[in-house]
């Protein structure tokens, strides 16, 4: 994950570890089936799309 992704991360989530847990489990989750091996800033953004 970037600096970038990390920014994002913690304005989503409001600095609430259970929220930024919530947000990068769904990330992996989006992240596996396509060979992924980082968390590229787009998919972040669906990670936190998909939980609002």
């Amino acid at each position: 994950m970037a600096d970038s992704g990390l920014e994002i991360l913690r304005q989503a989530s409001k600095g609430l570890p259970r929220q930024a847990g919530r947000i990068l489990c769904t990330a992996m989750r989006l992240a596996v089936p396509k060979g992924l091996n980082h968390l590229p800033d787009d998919l972040l953004q669906q990670a936190v799309g998909e939980l609002q």
